[in-house]
């Protein structure tokens, strides 16, 4: 090989071999669609994943770890990652969790994006992304690349996307490690977070960024701490803003968590050292870069956010959190985080001066201050700074720890190999198990006793994970192509005769109206904008969702047709161009919205609605009023 090939041989192997999985995993996602629920089907990527990791862990042990081999084992990681969720997802086009809660909330907004290049909110017509838009601003371009919705390749962009970030991890972990230790970090990252709790490809965005900004803040410590000991390097203080604020813009808090903690130590150091100037250029220079980063996300939402003067609604949801989560590093409810996390601590101990150990060290402690001012917050009646948040940010950083800390030169070579391919070896197939376990099990399949478990789940409205991809009916009511006939699915809500009402009453006049939808699921498939969500704890600083329910409610009440009509024309936040509610037994059409304590409904009267500007569509138990009026 060319000398000026071989350190991109690794990177271009990894790729190739990432590639290769993926390519396999769609071929075999088409041909077994249609009973991608059967037990062969479903057991098949972990029966692959346990093969490579025994295969490995013998090259291993026998052989040791090259360049050229860390390249060939990071894409079998990053090629099982994503063959293992396209078998799984194969007969839906829903990804994990599809198109509930947060879940949904992730596919409008990329639903957004594939209508929009710029920053767009995932409801509200006008407003700029509240959320971190880099994840799903790819989604979306993506979808519109295709020609299909966001819903329709979500699946295949959860699955292909989470691979895919565990060869940009080890990328930048080469930034401040040679190969195998940078693939050694991707690889004990992402299994830990596979292994936590709570976590799932739902949470895309959050596991790219955890996965992503702990070694981008390595970097920017090591380049920080050479510009503090006049080894200035422009380039690499640019090239770390930039990297900063590209995790910014995947997910903000691991980032904010942690910059206190790093900062307090950087200005110790170069206050020790006479180098406060130096500090501050280099920091200067490394916002400047991370700042053209962010631009286009933060310039149209920051002074939207300085002028708003409506609160955001309550979220107790966080302070629930906050009690389940005491401050702390997350040693209990998972045996192997617990050994990792205190595994971190004793390596931490041992070696508090060298520099990547006083990183993590600054890094961890910001992360536990957050908890406990947060805590303190809870206890004077406020909100938790999305303190829960931490929990898996330190996962992340103390197996980021256990890599980064152990000297592998110090054994007997030999020993050291052995130790290595049976402690990755157990690591992953671990994660593997997990993962497969919170995900698929329940839904395996297709025998009657299986079938007739996912059905009474499905009526006991219980579906988790990968079932909810499975018994969530597609636009049209229609079942996806692998779930068997004998398990029926949830409650239909029907979007696309919905769409067509609103096209049948507009044509190109307005195709993505404001609307009042007791579904958010009109955003989630089409991407028109709502009035508001239906999610209060969901809400966001700009949406004025307490102000824009009062303005339902004085809405519903004005019974006189023609004085409704028109106050719908001139709300306070703009025109509202139809309505898609729920009919009840009663006659009443409901919007329906979710808070922590039930249930809140708004009812209108058909009487309402007798203008002839209004074009009225009925749908099952869904009826569609569209104002036709210029």
């Amino acid at each position: 090989m060319p000398a000026r090939l071989a350190p991109v041989a690794p990177a271009l192997s990894a790729v190739l071999v990432w590639l290769a999985f993926v390519g396999a995993g769609l071929i075999v996602r088409h041909e077994v669609a249609a009973r991608a629920l059967h037990v062969d089907v479903q057991t098949t990527p972990l029966a692959v994943g346990f093969v490579l990791v025994i295969a490995v862990a013998l090259v291993v042990w026998r052989r040791g770890v090259t360049p050229a081999l860390a390249g060939v084992f990071l894409g079998l990681l990053a090629g099982w990652v994503s063959f293992q969720f396209l078998i799984s997802l194969a007969g839906t086009p829903y990804g994990i969790g599809s198109v509930y809660g947060d879940c949904g909330r992730t596919v409008a907004a990329a639903e957004q994006f594939r209508w929009h290049w710029g920053s767009s909110d995932q409801f509200i017509k006008g407003n700029p992304s509240q959320y971190p838009p880099l994840y799903f601003w790819i989604w979306g371009r993506l979808a519109a690349l295709t020609g299909r919705h966001a819903y329709q390749v979500q699946g295949v962009y959860q699955s292909v996307s989470l691979g895919a970030v565990i060869l940009l991890a080890a990328g930048a972990w080469r930034l401040v490690l040679s190969w195998p230790r940078a693939v050694a970090a991707a690889a004990v990252t992402s299994g830990l977070l596979l292994v936590a709790d709570g976590y799932d490809p739902c949470k895309g965005h959050e596991i790219s960024a955890a996965l992503l900004t702990a070694p981008v803040l390595l970097f920017t410590h090591f380049v920080v701490l050479a510009a503090i000991a006049g080894r200035r390097r422009w380039w690499a203080a640019a090239l770390a803003g930039a990297l900063a604020g590209l995790a910014l813009l995947l997910y903000q808090l691991f980032v904010l968590f942690s910059l206190p903690g790093l900062l307090v130590f950087w200005i110790v150091v170069a206050y020790r050292g006479k180098q406060l100037r130096a500090l501050i250029a280099h920091l200067a220079v490394a916002a400047a870069a991370g700042f053209a980063v962010v631009s286009w996300y933060v310039v149209p939402l920051v002074p939207r956010l300085l002028s708003n003067h409506y609160p955001r609604a309550s979220d107790p949801l966080m302070v629930f959190f906050t009690l389940g989560n005491a401050p702390g590093l997350p040693v209990t409810g998972n045996l192997v985080i617990a050994v990792v996390a205190l595994a971190a601590a004793g390596l931490l101990a041992w070696r508090p001066a060298r520099p990547a150990a006083a990183a993590i060290i600054a890094i961890i402690a910001s992360a536990l201050l957050v908890q406990v001012l947060a805590l303190f917050n809870v206890v004077k009646g406020g909100e938790s700074f999305y303190s829960y948040r931490t929990v898996p940010w330190l996962i992340v950083i103390c197996g980021a720890a256990v890599v980064v800390l152990v000297d592998v030169a110090v054994p007997p070579p030999g020993a050291t190999r052995r130790v290595v391919a049976v402690g990755a070896a157990l690591l992953l197939l671990v994660s593997m198990h997990s993962a497969w376990s919170k995900w698929h099990q329940p839904s395996v399949g297709v025998e009657a006793q299986a079938d007739t478990y996912l059905a009474d789940r499905v009526a006991n409205h219980e579906p988790v994970s990968n079932e909810l991809a499975y018994v969530t009916p597609l636009p049209n009511c229609d079942r996806v192509r692998g779930l068997p006939a004998s398990v029926s699915t949830t409650v239909c809500f029907p979007a696309s005769a919905a769409q067509q009402c609103v096209h049948a009453a507009l044509g190109d006049r307005d195709p993505r109206p404001v609307l009042v939808s007791y579904d958010d699921r009109m955003a989630e498939f089409f991407g028109d904008h709502l009035y508001l969500g239906t999610n209060a704890g969901a809400t966001n600083a700009l949406d004025a969702w307490p102000e824009r329910v009062g303005v339902l409610e004085s809405l519903a009440a004005q019974q006189d047709p023609q004085r409704f009509l028109d106050a719908t024309r001139h709300t306070k936040f703009g025109r509202i161009r139809g309505y898609v509610l729920a009919v009840q037994r009663n006659g009443e059409w409901r919007w329906v919205t979710q808070i922590y304590h039930g249930h809140r409904t708004i009812d209108f009267a058909e009487a309402q609605f007798t203008d002839p500007a209004w074009h009225i569509c009925r749908s099952r138990s869904t009826v569609i009023a569209i104002d036709t009026g210029g």
